[in-house]
């Protein structure tokens, strides 16, 4: 695969050469003219093209017969309201990169966007014509402020992200790694912003649907709802399902990007998940701060993706857990309820008084807690119920883990968890069921090993 980290040696090794036979007299200056104007060439056609992955790897494609629309620089309030009206009369969930500035000037449209089960991105939070050549803490900035204001409007915080004009650089390409999140392309670019008309964008876009997966368009463009009825009704016909993006699976795709090319990404440092072993740092920093009195507290948000359901069941709250088993589950929207674990016992509470637990809540809470006891006291790591694998991507850690016991393996396909580099903290929690189904818990400000509140394992 054609990188960055590739080609600089061998161009910078040509520019040597060719510098130093022009000062040696052997020849004039059209040879470093030449290296130098194909190095340019180079980097503008790398810069230019996210999906080809020479600075970081973008997310790109799809399983063959899902495709994804996705609408870069909203929420605006003159198109996008129209926009999410087609969307939900269709029934189709869609991605949208925003802005961070036109999020803070309407919040209310970002919210909606989640609310109906749409997924919501990063665009940066200015969208500035120099964002290529911003310096890595710049553009750092430039994408936490917009990951901010998403968080503040909607109450989940985005894993995706979208460059501007989909430029990266050696720079940006830092920053976006630094930021944790993924960086999606796309493989279907309608130009919807330069052609205004609508029978030319769908005579242009629609015969090259067949063969695309991730599709680019934009909120404000003219045309834009004429062009995504024309590109739903294809898709039907195709006999193809739309998606919104989701982040653990286009780890998972770009993970496989990274396998199949084997010493081509080899030789690119940080350029999407790679497989490592247990003996590598990170895997043994996870096992050194295991502990048999663990503790742990954290914010969460949860996605419910429910086969059957249109829009996905959020919720979110508090939790805490005190190894080996005490956890303390308490949820603050949509409706309050308390759920406590100590060892087998599980009580709950709701509607401002304890009620006994049903034989699902007890089945649910119990679960949970038991993977959490594993994971903090690392045990799911070592013991026979479960088949981890390893993955670095940057300085994050990501472990999938397979169920070995069949009773287990009726209910849970895989557990997918991503850790922060610096804490190897928590961050990212997905259970993947045998039916489709998916549950995805999201923490924030957690502190491990922190004192816990006295009396936080008691009911309110």
């Amino acid at each position: 695969m054609l990188t960055h980290a590739v080609t600089r040696w061998p161009f910078a090794l040509l520019h040597v050469i060719a510098f130093g036979g022009l000062l040696l007299g052997w020849w004039g200056a059209w040879p470093l003219v030449i290296t130098l104007a194909l190095h340019l060439a180079l980097l503008a056609w790398g810069s230019a093209t996210p999906g080809a992955g020479f600075f970081i790897v973008h997310a790109r494609s799809l399983p063959d017969r899902e495709i994804a629309l996705t609408y870069d620089d909203g929420p605006v309030p003159e198109r996008t309201p129209a926009l999410l009206d087609l969307l939900k009369r269709e029934q189709v969930q869609a991605t949208f990169f925003c802005i961070g500035e036109r999020v803070e000037r309407a919040p209310d449209l970002a919210k909606r966007i989640v609310d109906e089960g749409h997924a919501i991105g990063v665009h940066t939070q200015r969208h500035a014509w120099w964002w290529g050549f911003m310096r890595p803490r710049a553009a750092r900035r430039e994408i936490e402020l917009c990951a901010d204001a998403i968080a503040a409007a909607t109450g989940m915080r985005p894993a995706l992200m979208r460059p501007p004009f989909g430029v990266t650089s050696p720079a940006t390409a830092r920053a976006i790694r630094d930021s944790g999140m993924i960086p999606v392309a796309w493989d279907l670019r309608t130009f919807d912003t330069a052609v205004t008309s609508r029978e030319s964008l769908i005579e242009r876009s629609i015969p090259r649907l067949k063969g695309a997966s991730i599709v680019l368009m934009h909120d404000h463009a003219p045309a834009v709802m004429g062009l995504t009825k024309a590109m739903i009704l294809e898709a039907h016909r195709l006999g193809r399902k739309l998606v919104r993006l989701d982040a653990m699976m286009l780890s998972s795709r770009m993970l496989c990007a990274v396998i199949a090319c084997g010493t081509w990404f080899n030789a690119s440092a940080q350029q999407g998940p790679q497989p490592i072993g247990k003996d590598h740092q990170l895997v043994q920093r996870l096992n050194a701060q295991a502990s048999t009195s663990a503790s742990v507290q954290a914010r969460f948000t949860q996605e419910k993706r429910i086969k059957g359901l249109s829009q996905p069941i959020i919720s979110e709250g508090r939790f805490a857990f005190l190894a080996p088993d005490r956890m303390r589950w308490e949820v603050s929207a949509p409706e309050p309820l308390v759920a406590v674990v100590v060892g087998k016992s599980v009580r709950m509470h709701e509607h401002g008084a304890e009620r006994a637990a049903t034989a699902r809540e007890k089945q649910v809470f119990e679960g949970i807690q038991r993977l959490v006891g594993s994971l903090f006291t690392g045990t799911a790591f070592t013991e026979g119920g479960m088949q981890p694998a390893f993955f670095s991507d940057g300085d994050e850690l990501l472990v999938e883990l397979k169920p070995n016991q069949p009773g287990m393996k009726s209910r849970i396909d895989r557990i997918m968890l991503r850790f922060t580099g610096m804490t190897l903290l928590l961050m990212e929690l997905r259970i993947i069921r045998p039916n489709g189904d998916v549950t995805i818990t999201r923490f924030q400000d957690a502190s491990q090993g922190s004192l816990l509140p006295k009396g936080i394992f008691d009911l309110p």
